[in-house]
């Protein structure tokens, strides 16, 4: 079994690509590993990369793993029509840890796909304008919308991430982020229950609202190590069904014929059948979701 970031493997030969690193937004609940701070590598450096490991070892498959690839557009426009130019659409590109969707415009979807792309995620994580604010993302969920939907109609599988469960945010406002999950286009979508992490933003929102629930769900995440636990901070505080809305949203999503279509026309077999364990372990609750 090889590793893959993806889930989706179109060949047999791939390769990582981490072209750039840090990034410059305030999300409350996420890392700063990398700073906030955005270097990236040169077009020239890059190409130079997949290249060498084409000539070398064979690889016409590349999963960039970068926070975000699409940051710096004239970059990326540089690479994937050079990578067009030289090698003549042979080569497969895939962007499994996800694209900020509401700085995408036509231009670079173009780019995109030109230069090779078939799969692409996108973090969306909630539907509602307010929650946005709350959670310094920040992100345009009609311009996200937009993205999608022209990915979509260019025959590309994009999966969405979504985070439900935030502090203050109502039953209302997490069926708004599903709802946007079954109209936007998406071929996958991951529904996660949200995890206030310590030393994070996040991580006071939830301490403000409910401490007693936070300490609990913080003590058992970090002495169980069961992540995927269907326990939730928010279910704690609110008393709200979420690991129970969460099976239901992954119905919802999963057994519907458009879904069903653009898995079976987008996805390679072999990486279909790879995969059916975990599928169906997510979409009959076997195995929760958290991020």
């Amino acid at each position: 079994k090889r590793p893959t970031f993806n889930g989706i493997l179109k060949t047999s030969r791939y390769a990582t690509l981490f072209t750039s690193r840090g990034c410059p937004y305030l999300c409350s609940y996420c890392h700063d590993v990398f700073s906030k701070r955005f270097v990236h590598r040169s077009p020239e450096n890059v190409l130079a990369e997949i290249e060498y490991l084409h000539d070398t070892y064979g690889v016409t498959e590349f999963q960039i793993i970068d926070d975000i690839f699409n940051l710096h557009k004239p970059r990326l426009k540089e690479i994937m029509r050079e990578v067009k130019h030289r090698w003549g659409g042979k080569m497969l590109f895939s962007f499994p840890n996800g694209l900020r969707a509401d700085i995408l415009d036509e231009e670079t979807i173009d780019a995109l796909v030109d230069g090779g792309t078939y799969c692409a995620a996108i973090a969306i994580e909630t539907a509602t304008p307010r929650l946005q604010s709350l959670i310094q993302k920040n992100l345009d969920p009609d311009k996200a919308f937009w993205a999608i939907r022209e990915f979509d109609k260019r025959g590309i599988a994009v999966t969405g991430f979504f985070m439900l469960g935030f502090p203050t945010e109502t039953p209302e406002e997490i069926e708004k982020t599903i709802r946007f999950a079954l109209d936007a286009g998406l071929t996958q979508a991951y529904f996660f229950r949200v995890v206030p992490q310590p030393e994070t933003p996040l991580y006071d929102l939830a301490a403000k609202e409910n401490l007693e629930a936070l300490e609990e769900i913080t003590r058992i995440d970090m002495e169980d190590g069961h992540y995927r636990s269907d326990d939730s901070w928010y279910q704690r505080a609110y008393g709200y069904p979420l690991a129970k809305v969460i099976r239901k949203a992954n119905l919802r999503f999963y057994l519907r014929p458009k879904t069903a279509w653009r898995i079976l026309t987008r996805w390679p077999l072999r990486s279909m059948l790879r995969s059916l364990p975990s599928f169906f372990g997510v979409l009959f609750g076997l195995r929760g979701g958290a991020k």
